[in-house]
């Protein structure tokens, strides 16, 4: 085997190394995420009030998802 056809298996070696390491760590952050946890209407009721305005609302239920989803 000559000089080249060495570097060429050489770098076509550590590229599928590379290649399956990026893969083994994608798949690890993927079993690592947790699952979405939404609210029950219960608790959507209670981090809300009736005189809210819309933006207040909204704010109260993207601080309770925040709540049970970090």
């Amino acid at each position: 085997m000559n000089a080249k056809e060495e570097l060429t298996k050489l770098f076509m070696e550590s590229y599928d190394q590379g290649f399956k390491d990026g893969l083994q760590t994608s798949l690890q952050i993927i079993k690592e995420r947790r699952t979405w946890v939404g609210l029950t209407d219960e608790e959507m009721m209670e981090a809300i009030h009736m005189d809210d305005s819309p933006m207040e609302m909204g704010r109260k239920i993207e601080a309770k998802l925040k709540e049970k989803n970090t």
